[in-house]
């Protein structure tokens, strides 16, 4: 039975009549079940039972993943401090179910608001002879280990056909003996710990644990582990401390992980008959639903990542979330991450990754070239993440460019799948060629110190790690925040994954980009590779509409139509990126090294120019090493000279080429969107590598309101006009319809 209201209703805590009188021993147990009707019977059988009218309708709201009182205000009449709790489910409820995070999430939150016990106890499926119980979490919900005998007495007629049974129907068929057996197995059912908190246990299990009993203990702290929502630096720490006991090498158990991610993922996803795709991606849209609506999801995003400790890196953290989310599409986005040892590149992948499930992911760290090649694994619609550029000899030099590494990644990358032609001996001894495939398409991730060969260079965006002093202290300081106890232990980060799960199961996503004709002419074409930067910037655009896709139009094909806030938001996270390659590649962290090198330089005479590294590190206020790594390119381009002409001594640098004025890859949204309102598109006032100065630039979702009449007038409306199913790009100047899809 399902009940109607009216869209936007409050949930509201179902507590039937009987209920404060059942409820007046305290050492009862209180029952949460899922529905109405289900509550009445069991009240009627003696059980102090309320209800939640669906999976997440327990919660106050749906949309604030940082909410500190989630709780509808309703459980405040029950007074739920110090009691015992069973959450009590349908039959069908098990750890694979879509909607099993909201159980446990429910149960985390009743435990920090003083609940003295939570259980949960998922109801037993009907068996030939009676119902057989499954109790407890993890993977006892979803087998019989834990069951009870089943009970003598036959079914009901035609009750073992159900697919299904909720807590009603379990009184009923067993009649007098309902009541009990409920009880019965509530008591059977174990106490509900935190995924941490399970961890934990195994972990002190295993430190303890006699060299006999260490492998059974390490074989049960991994499925821990895997099952459990850490990610970043907390994994680290804990598979330190499994090697510290077992002397096993921190890679080969952080792969033990990761797979048995992937396996439960893969179970999780497996289409039953009882659920199809399209009915689990409405259960997970309602984990996320709140987020999903929100006009600028990547606010939320910023804040989470501040929460868990992230600092200063927020325009990169963004740009890797939406490369991330472009796994997706048909050319996802590619990235380099550049910088110092310890400048915090594999923190930011970590701090990014920890919202997506494991499976989005295949971490390379190190391995041989052909690795790649020869893993089981599937990259289709995954992020290859690889630890160091040296794994495969993706660093310029000599012949780099012809690794089998750095080839079979361009592959991947750029050719949407790897073809490898090896040959191997058959059974017989013969020597035979055989070919392996690998599709894609697939994103790539890679973190490292030194310049990529050139090939792969222009295949992907480069993020710079920020190495100036004021990101070091604002790293410090979230550093001190968190040992301080001011940074929140633990995030419900369920919502953020959920919303990449209902992405996944609603692929693929076409995208329609009305203004990419426009855009396609005031692009600059200066560099060659602005055919493939070009592309690139219209799969950012892509993926933050298909991020945002639940507050965007639909053409009459069902196309996402990407609106002009969508560039906006690129234009503000990525226009520096873009803005460097056609300004000869410099950053704007270079461009201010040179203006240094040219100031120090000023009072010497002609003939004895040259300052050395120390004297530029001391005027940034950065190390020596940090300078000689900003200064590499500059050198390379000849706006820098190294005066020193004997071998092995210390350089000395100064001005060399006349350095150009920064150029702007991309239009400002004023110049792309004439029609829009000033404040609708206002950005810095000087858009060149980084500049943030501004003197009207408001947060998007500020002017996500006004841009609603205005987005009419710039990109178009759907028209029967030839084809009914086109977008037709209004505009009194374009004589041709500019419609780009992706």
């Amino acid at each position: 039975m399902r009940y109607a209201q009216p869209a936007g209703s409050v949930p509201r805590l179902y507590i039937p009549y009987r209920f404060s009188q059942l409820a007046q021993d305290p050492h009862a147990w209180i029952l949460v079940t899922e529905g109405e009707k289900k509550s009445l019977k069991a009240v009627q059988e003696g059980l102090a039972c309320v209800a939640v009218s669906g999976i997440w309708c327990w919660r106050r709201s749906g949309d604030d993943l940082d909410d500190q009182e989630p709780l509808l205000p309703d459980f405040d009449c029950i007074r739920i401090q110090g009691r015992k709790i069973a959450l009590v489910y349908d039959s069908d409820i098990t750890p694979e179910h879509e909607g099993y995070p909201a159980f446990e999430r429910l149960a985390a939150v009743l435990r920090s608001k003083g609940v003295g016990e939570v259980r949960i106890l998922t109801l037993p499926t009907p068996g030939k002879r009676g119902l057989t119980a499954k109790v407890g979490t993890e993977s006892s919900m979803g087998s019989e280990d834990h069951a009870g005998d089943n009970l003598n007495n036959p079914n009901p007629e035609g009750y073992s056909e159900k697919k299904k049974i909720g807590l009603d129907d379990f009184l009923v068929a067993l009649g007098e003996q309902g009541r009990a057996r409920v009880l019965e197995l509530i008591e059977a059912a174990p106490s509900y710990l935190t995924p941490e908190e399970r961890v934990e246990e195994v972990l002190k299990t295993l430190e303890i644990a006699s060299p006999k009993q260490q492998l059974q203990a390490y074989q049960d702290v991994l499925p821990k582990v895997a099952a459990a929502p850490i990610e970043g630096v907390k994994l680290e720490l804990i598979i330190r401390r499994i090697k510290t006991v077992l002397d096993i090498k921190a890679s080969a158990i952080r792969g033990e992980i990761e797979k048995l991610r992937r396996e439960h993922e893969q179970k999780r996803l497996k289409k039953s008959p009882k659920s199809t795709q399209e009915e689990r991606a409405v259960e997970v849209l309602e984990a996320c639903k709140g987020l999903a609506d929100k006009p600028n999801i990547l606010e939320k995003i910023s804040e989470v990542l501040e929460q868990s400790g992230l600092a200063g890196e927020r325009e990169n953290a963004l740009i890797l979330y939406l490369a991330f989310t472009s796994r997706l599409q048909e050319r996802p986005i590619n990235v380099y991450i550049n910088g110092p040892s310890a400048g915090g590149k594999t923190f930011l992948v970590q701090s990014v990754s920890q919202l997506f499930d494991a499976e989005c992911f295949y971490r390379f760290d190190a391995s041989s070239e052909k690795a790649l090649i020869y893993t089981d694994q599937e990259f289709k619609h995954r992020v290859v993440l690889i630890g160091e550029t040296t794994a495969l000899n993706f660093h310029s030099g000599e012949d780099s460019g012809d690794s089998i590494g750095a080839t079979i990644v361009r592959s991947l990358v750029w050719g949407n799948e790897i073809r490898y032609i090896t040959v191997e001996r058959n059974a017989s001894g013969e020597t035979i060629a055989r070919e392996i495939v690998k599709k894609g398409p697939t994103g790539l991730c890679i973190t490292g110190t030194r310049t990529l060969e050139p090939e792969l260079a222009t295949r992907v965006l480069t993020l710079e790690i920020k190495d100036n002093p004021e990101q070091t202290r604002a790293v410090l300081q979230a550093t001190a925040r968190k040992y301080s106890g001011l940074v929140q232990q633990s995030l419900n980060l369920e919502p953020l994954k959920a919303l990449q799960r209902w992405l996944q199961l609603t692929a693929p996503h076409t995208v329609i980009i009305p203004y990419a004709g426009e855009l396609a002419k005031l692009y600059d074409t200066t560099e060659i590779r602005a055919r493939r930067d070009f592309t690139q910037l219209l799969i950012f655009i892509a993926a933050h509409a298909v991020l945002h896709q639940r507050s965007r139009r639909r053409d009459k094909q069902g196309r996402i139509v990407a609106e002009p806030q969508d560039y906006i938001a690129i234009y503000r996270l990525a226009g520096a990126i873009f803005d460097a390659i056609v300004s000869d590649g410099l950053t704007n962290q270079q461009r201010v090294t040179i203006e240094i090198v040219g100031r120090l330089n000023e009072d010497l005479p002609e003939d004895e120019q040259g300052v050395s590294l120390g004297e530029i590190a001391k005027e940034l206020g950065i190390s020596k090493e940090a300078v000689r790594k900003r200064l590499k390119n500059p050198m390379a381009q000849g706006f820098i000279l190294n005066t020193e002409t004997h071998r092995g001594k210390p350089g000395r640098y100064k001005l060399g080429e006349h350095l150009p004025n920064p150029k702007a890859a991309l239009p400002s949204p004023e110049i792309l969107f004439p029609s829009l309102s000033e404040s609708d598109v206002a950005t810095p006032e000087i858009h060149q590598n980084g500049s943030t100065k501004s003197s009207v630039n408001p947060p998007l979702s500020e002017v996500v309101d006004g841009l609603a009449v205005a987005v009419d007038q710039v990109q178009g409306q759907v028209k029967g006009d030839g084809n009914p199913h086109e977008l037709v790009a209004s505009s009194e100047s374009a004589k041709e319809r500019e419609v780009f899809e992706l």
